[in-house]
C-alpha cells in the first residue's frame, strides 16, 4: 500500500508538478524579459485592475465553454475505445483542438493584436468548412444542424464585428447596442457549439460502452488502466513518429548548430538572399512544375484532378517568376513603378511595401503551411494536399512564419527570431516537390495497371 502511494506521489509530481513549475518560471522570466512586473503576472487581473465581480463575465464564461468543449471532445476521443468509430473519433478530435485553438485565441485576443482578423476569419471558415466536407455522414447522424446553428451564429458575430462601423452610418442604431447584439450573438454561438460537441461525445461513449457490455471479455477489462498505460501511450508516440516524415527536423537542427558556427560566413551565403538555398528553391520548384505538367499528360485522369494540377502548375510558375523577380535577376530589367514600392527595389509583386507593413507576407505563407500541412489530415488521398507525411515541411514554416510576424509587429519577443525566411522556402519547396513526385509516380503505375 506505501509503496503504492509512494508511487502515485512521484507520478504526479512528474506528470503535473514539475511541467506546472516550469511553465509558471518560464511565464515569470519571459515576462520580466519583456518589461512586465512579475506581480502583474500572478495576480487576476480583476484584482489588479480592480474591478467589479461583473465587468468581463459574458467573456469569462465564453472562455469556459471553449475551454470545456476542447476538454470534453478531446478527452472522449483519448479515453474511450474507438471500435467502429473511427471516423466519429477523428471528428471528435477535430472538433477538440479546433475548439482549444479558439479558446486561445478568445483569451489573448490574437485576432485583434497579433494576428490579422481577416487572415485567422478565413482560416476559421475554411476548416470549419474542411470538417463539414470530411465529416458531413457524422454530422449527419449526430445533429448536424446544431453545428450550422452554431456555425452560423458565430458567423454573424464575426460578420457585426467587421462592418460595425459601417452599419452605425447605414443603420439607425448605436455602436453599444451592435457592440451588445455582436457579443450576443457570439455567447449564444458559443453555447451552441458546446452542446454540440458535448452531446456528439456522450453518444459516443454510450455506443463505446455498449459495445464493451456485449463483448465476452467485458469482465476481464480495467478500462482507465488499459486506455492511460505508458505501452498506449508509447504506441501513440511511435505512430506518429512512424507517420511523418522527420527529416525536416534533422534539416533544422544541423541547420542551426553545426553549419550556423561555420567560419568564412557559410550560413550566410547559404540562407542569405540571392543564396543557394533560394536558388535551390527555384530549382525544386522547378521540378515539381515538370512533374505536375508530366501527371497532366495522363489521358485517365479525372476532371477534379486535371484541376487541381494545373492549378499546381501555374502556381508553380507564378511561384518561380516571383522567386527570379520576373527574370530581373537574370537580364536585369525590371518596371521601374513597381521597384519604388518594392521593399528590395525589384519587380516582384510579394515585396511590395505595404505587403509587407501590414504582414500580409508572412501570414500569407503561414495560411498556405497550415493548409498544406493539415489538409491531408482531414481529406485524405486527395491530389491537392500533400501526404499526412510531409506534414512538417509545412507546419514548421507556418510556425516560424507566424512567431516572426509577431515578434516583427509587436517590437517586443522574449525570444529573438531571426530573419531566415529562405530557409522556411525552401521546406516548403521540398515538400512541394516530394509531393508532385509521389503523385506522378503514382500515376505512371496507375497507367501501367
Amino acid at each position: 500500500m506505501a509503496q503504492t502511494k509512494l508511487h502515485n506521489l512521484r507520478k504526479a509530481i512528474i506528470v503535473a508538478v514539475i511541467p506546472s513549475l516550469i511553465v509558471y518560471a518560464l511565464a515569470i522570466n519571459l515576462s520580466a524579459m519583456a518589461g512586465i512586473k512579475g506581480l502583474l503576472v500572478i495576480r487576476d487581473l480583476a484584482q489588479t485592475c480592480e474591478s467589479a465581480l461583473g465587468i468581463g463575465l459574458i467573456s469569462n464564461l465564453g472562455y469556459l465553454f471553449w475551454i470545456a468543449t476542447a476538454a470534453i471532445a478531446l478527452f472522449t476521443a483519448y479515453s474511450t475505445p474507438t471500435h467502429s468509430q473511427h471516423k466519429l473519433k477523428e471528428l471528435l478530435l477535430c472538433g477538440g483542438w479546433f475548439s482549444f485553438i479558439l479558446c486561445i485565441d478568445d483569451m489573448f485576443l490574437l485576432h485583434d493584436r497579433y494576428i490579422g482578423q481577416e487572415f485567422l476569419y478565413v482560416v476559421y471558415a475554411i476548416f470549419a468548412f474542411l470538417i463539414v466536407f470530411r465529416f458531413r455522414d457524422q454530422l449527419l447522424k449526430n445533429g448536424g444542424e446544431i453545428f450550422i446553428l452554431a456555425a452560423t451564429l458565430l458567423a454573424f458575430s464575426v460578420l457585426t464585428d467587421k462592418f460595425q462601423l459601417d452599419l452605425v452610418d447605414i443603420l439607425p442604431v448605436k455602436y453599444e447596442a451592435l457592440q451588445i447584439f455582436e457579443e450576443g450573438v457570439k455567447f449564444l454561438g458559443i453555447s451552441a457549439w458546446f452542446y454540440f460537441w458535448w452531446s456528439t461525445s456522450s453518444k459516443y461513449i454510450r455506443k463505446a460502452v455498449s459495445h464493451e457490455n456485449h463483448s465476452p471479455f467485458a469482465d476481464s477489462i480495467v478500462l482507465p488502466e488499459r486506455l492511460m498505460s505508458k505501452r498506449k501511450i508509447k504506441a501513440e508516440i511511435s505512430r506518429i513518429i512512424n507517420t511523418l516524415d522527420l527529416r525536416p527536423i534533422y534539416f533544422i537542427v544541423i541547420l542551426y548548430t553545426a553549419i550556423r558556427w561555420l567560419p568564412f560566413g557559410i550560413f550566410g551565403w547559404i540562407q542569405n538572399e540571392d543564396g543557394l538555398m533560394e536558388w535551390g528553391s527555384v530549382a525544386l520548384l522547378g521540378f515539381s512544375a515538370i512533374n505536375s505538367f508530366n501527371i497532366l499528360r495522363q489521358p485517365h485522369l479525372s476532371l477534379q484532378t486535371r484541376i487541381i494540377w494545373i492549378f499546381y502548375t501555374l502556381f508553380f510558375l507564378l511561384f518561380i517568376a516571383e522567386e527570379i523577380s520576373w527574370g530581373e535577376r537574370l537580364h536585369g530589367y525590371g518596371i521601374e513603378s513597381i521597384q519604388e514600392i518594392n521593399t528590395q527595389g525589384e519587380t516582384n509583386l510579394h515585396n511590395i511595401a505595404s505587403f509587407q507593413l501590414k504582414g500580409l507576407l508572412h501570414l500569407g505563407w503561414a495560411g498556405l503551411g497550415f493548409i498544406l500541412g493539415l489538409g491531408s489530415w482531414v481529406i485524405k488521398n486527395n491530389p491537392l494536399f500533400p501526404n499526412k507525411k510531409l506534414s512538417l515541411y509545412f507546419l514548421i514554416p507556418a510556425i516560424w512564419y507566424l512567431g516572426f510576424e509577431f515578434c516583427r509587429k509587436d517590437g517586443i519577443c522574449p525570444l529573438t527570431v531571426a530573419n531566415h525566411q529562405e530557409i522556411y522556402e525552401f521546406l516548403i519547396a521540398i515538400g512541394l516537390f516530394l509531393h508532385t513526385r509521389l503523385w506522378r509516380r503514382r500515376e505512371e503505375l496507375s497507367k501501367k495497371t
